[in-house]
């Protein structure tokens, strides 16, 4: 009887440890979130753009079972936090949703990266656009502890302005 009972146990464990594969698959394979992934982790920066030059944090970190990546900049200061969320679209595509402290929220898809260390994206569409959004935001991996970001800002009348930023990897 000992033995019927381990045996339906293993055999329980067994098939719920198969069903929980199901429900979680493996990542899509996506060369260019895979590159993202690289810059997970805490950053230190310089703003250089038509407001000036200042310092600022963000933050690369991977969510969502690994589904997705998610930066935040200026973190903890609610008028300039803004989130941009980036998650793979099949093997080849890759798309981000910038939640603006504008209050919108335009969606950027992947446009090229014939250099593994340059992701280009350009807006697709978005969301709440009455008004400016950004249009265009080009990553650029320097090495393992520094890269740029530059964001162009379409005014709403077609007046472009970019602002670049600076950062290095923040050490534990």
């Amino acid at each position: 009887m000992k033995s019927k009972l381990v045996l339906t146990a293993i055999v329980l464990a067994f098939a719920l440890s198969l069903a929980a594969q199901e429900h979680h698959p493996k990542p899509i394979s996506n060369a260019a979130f895979d590159r993202l992934k690289t810059l997970a982790g805490d950053w230190k920066g310089k703003y250089i753009g038509p407001e000036g030059t200042f310092e600022g944090m963000a933050n690369f970190k991977v969510v969502s079972g690994g589904s997705a990546i998610m930066l935040s900049m200026d973190e903890h200061n609610e008028d300039t936090e803004m989130i941009t969320m980036f998650h793979p679209d099949g093997h080849d595509a890759l798309l981000s949703t910038h939640y603006c402290s504008g209050q919108n929220q335009p969606r950027m898809k992947l446009a090229s990266m014939s250099d593994p260390n340059v992701l280009v994206f350009d807006f697709l569409d978005g969301t709440n656009l009455q008004g400016g959004h950004m249009k265009k935001l080009v990553i650029t991996i320097v090495d393992a502890e520094h890269h740029t970001q530059v964001w162009t800002y379409d005014d709403g009348h077609g007046k472009e302005s970019t602002a670049k930023m600076e950062y290095t990897r923040v050490k534990s």
